[in-house]
């Protein structure tokens, strides 16, 4: 995502508690089409790529293996700076998303891009107070998602992506 904070943009959620850790995300997948191998691969690696993200805000993880795992250049920059900077000041992510489409839209051999909306239920909060966060970090927001993933050795990884206003029926 390229707005600062914003690679969190979690929406309303709960604030459930798992042996004092926040709940990780429920990630709600309606069935879909048959897609192909490779597209498959690269929806997997979206979704790998944003669960490694809710997870890390869930912790407060910037340091978290999985995001570079997931994630390249210059994605992977934004969202560990993001996540520093919201530890710094004692933000934490709660809550869950659910997805009404995740599709690819367009894919080479070593690009793609894929278009997800995404029904926000995950909001940032103060970790001190549990209250939401003012702004948009702490609203529930349905939004579009535009993401672009690259293939490297190790599979296909988020490098950039753009958060719409709202889901445009494709």
């Amino acid at each position: 995502m390229g707005l600062a904070p914003a690679v969190l943009l979690m929406a309303c959620g709960s604030s459930g508690q798992v042996d004092g850790v926040r709940a990780a995300a429920k990630v709600v997948v309606p069935t879909t089409t048959a897609v192909s191998a490779r597209d498959a691969a690269v929806i997997a690696g979206w979704r790998a790529a944003y669960a490694a993200l809710t997870t890390a805000s869930r912790t407060m993880d910037w340091q978290s293996p999985a995001l570079p795992a997931t994630h390249a250049q210059p994605e992977l920059g934004i969202a560990v700076r993001n996540l520093w900077l919201e530890h710094s000041v004692g933000y934490i992510g709660v809550g869950h998303d659910t997805f009404e489409w995740t599709k690819v839209v367009s894919a080479t051999a070593t690009q793609a891009t894929v278009d997800v909306c995404i029904n926000g239920h995950d909001i940032v909060e103060f970790g001190s107070t549990h209250k939401p966060v003012p702004g948009i970090l702490g609203e529930v927001a349905v939004v579009e998602a535009v993401g672009t993933m690259v293939k490297t050795s190790s599979g296909w990884k988020l490098s950039e992506q753009k958060i719409l206003d709202k889901c445009q029926p494709r």
